[in-house]
């Protein structure tokens, strides 16, 4: 009797072996007692190949070699052909056997085949209990259909106590990708049906309902339906909702300004391109004023979502800044970008690295003209850093060349560059050509200008690019 949960596509969840072609090598590893060439093998017997033919019988030997040797995915295989009577004749308890021994090496496909087994008394007493517990633990360790069947009997509340908010976190991993989720394919539809009736229905839980649909719907490069799903949720006093509408709006925010870029230069020159699952939701993006990353990062910040969102990493504050910065408001926002970063920082935020975040202040500083003096002095913190020796050299060759946050010497500011371009940063680079060819601290050459030119060019310095295009 085959049965509606050991359908044969499930296997795909394990290694994907099935494509190997059987060599010499992978009989003698077998037959030398290599587990896991046995489990090939018998999955080369199982599904047949070019060099095979199905083999159930062979299959099975082969899969009770492995799985003897404790091998979790062949244990599954013989707990499976034993179910369904394939290459052996069908032996429900024997089935029951070998996903137990998988099952406790926290195999997730095994964990719920024994689950429907105790749920439908096959080979042992139906014991719903039991069930339950290993659909739990194969939902912990990712598989979709556990994850969906153990949210259900959360929401039943016969079996164990009813949880409705842990429901909804156990439909959101099943219909989202995540894990070992690597298409839309692997997650379970009929969980997002749920979530979906969940998320239309008024109850103290339909707010969370709708935050984990925005969720899955931003996954999907639905945009628009998640804009939706957050804002119905935000009404229900959703600060994490509030949170992730921000950070969405962020996304189409700078690729708008990517856009922004492109119309300013040459198309595709020097700006990324615009990421193409966005292009169609900015179509129809016509946001108020106040309906905007910022606002609704400034609102997730107010409310409190970054004391507990993030695991402490107050992300919130690192989305704002990049809200701040987005290229076509960028040159009134320097100052709010500044703040932000700052807290970020002293509140312990990471995104790089604590000094990879420094730095990025102190560019914020110089960039933004805001104040050369801490710009340099921040520079100057990581001068004898050898991590970060790329980027420091050149900011400090940067202020030394233009007289920003300490007094203009071109010797001072060539040796920067010169270290920096030895480790092959190309700003380094231009800089060193430019030098070269006005005589600015070194006598003037228009031989090594151009040297170090073609060098910059060569590293895809865009100002480089510019001047070459120009000169041609």
């Amino acid at each position: 009797m085959i049965r509606y949960i050991l359908i044969f596509t499930a296997f795909l969840f394990h290694i994907g072996v099935i494509a190997q072609t059987t060599n010499g090598a992978l009989f003698e590893k077998a037959l030398n007692g290599d587990k896991k060439a046995q489990y090939i093998l018998g999955m080369q017997y199982y599904h047949g190949n070019n060099e095979i033919k199905v083999d159930y019988a062979q299959a099975v030997y082969w899969f009770k070699k492995s799985a003897e040797q404790n091998y979790a995915d062949a244990q599954v295989m013989i707990g499976y052909c034993y179910g369904n009577g394939k290459g052996v004749q069908e032996d429900d308890k024997q089935a029951v056997y070998w996903y137990k021994k998988a099952a406790d090496q926290d195999d997730a496909l095994a964990q719920y085949n024994l689950a429907i087994y105790y749920e439908n008394g096959y080979g042992v007493t139906k014991n719903i209990n039991e069930a339950v517990k290993w659909f739990k633990e194969s939902a912990r360790h990712r598989y979709a259909k556990s994850q969906r069947i153990y949210a259900n009997y959360l929401l039943d509340g016969d079996v164990i106590k009813k949880d409705t908010l842990e429901a909804l976190f156990w439909l959101h991993e099943a219909a989202d990708i995540g894990g070992e989720k690597v298409s839309w394919d692997d997650c379970d539809s009929i969980a997002l049906t749920k979530l979906d009736e969940l998320a239309k229905l008024k109850s103290a839980f339909q707010y969370q309902a709708l935050n984990y649909l925005g969720d899955i719907y931003y996954n999907k490069n639905e945009l628009n339906l998640a804009v939706n799903s957050y804002k119905q949720s935000i009404k229900l006093g959703s600060i994490e909702a509030e949170a992730s509408l921000g950070y969405l709006y962020m996304k189409a925010e700078n690729y708008a300004a990517i856009g922004y870029v492109n119309k300013m230069l040459a198309p595709g020159k020097f700006a990324k391109e615009q990421d193409p699952d966005y292009e169609e939701f900015l179509k129809s993006y016509d946001a108020p004023p106040n309906d905007n990353a910022c606002y609704w990062l400034e609102e997730a910040i107010k409310d409190g979502a970054d004391e507990w969102i993030y695991d402490g990493n107050h992300m919130l504050y690192w989305y704002l800044t990049n809200s701040y910065l987005s290229t076509y408001k960028r040159e009134s926002n320097y100052p709010k970008a500044i703040e932000s970063l700052e807290k970020f920082i002293q509140k312990g935020g990471v995104f790089d690295g604590p000094d990879e975040d420094s730095l990025r202040l102190a560019d914020l500083y110089y960039i933004g003209k805001i104040d050369y003096k801490k710009a340099y002095s921040i520079y100057k913190q990581y001068e004898n850093d050898e991590y970060l020796q790329f980027w420091v050299n050149t900011a400090l060759g940067r202020c030394y060349y233009y007289g920003n946050g300490i007094g203009q010497n071109y010797q001072v500011a060539i040796k920067y560059f010169a270290k920096a371009a030895d480790i092959g940063d190309a700003e380094a680079m231009r800089f060193l050509s430019r030098c070269y060819r006005y005589g600015r601290g070194v006598p003037r050459n228009d031989k090594l200008a151009n040297e170090w030119h073609q060098k910059a060019l060569e590293h895809d310095d865009p100002e480089a690019k510019k001047l070459q295009e120009l000169l041609e």
